[in-house]
């Protein structure tokens, strides 16, 4: 897709309450999975021989 035929929009459409409201919905969900992902992360990242210490 060529840059000249991406659709901008207008001023009034970007401070609209529907688009603030899903900027605002997409960060949430942004966020919520980045720190899920680097909670499986940090999780599966451990050495196992730890995890068989804790758990008899």
């Amino acid at each position: 897709m060529p840059i000249s035929s991406i659709s901008i929009g207008t001023s009034a459409g970007a401070s609209s309450s529907d688009t603030l409201k899903a900027a605002l919905a997409e960060f949430i969900s942004m966020l919520t999975f980045i720190f899920a992902g680097e909670g499986v992360g940090m999780a599966f990242g451990k050495p196992l021989h730890l995890l068989v210490i804790l758990i008899p």
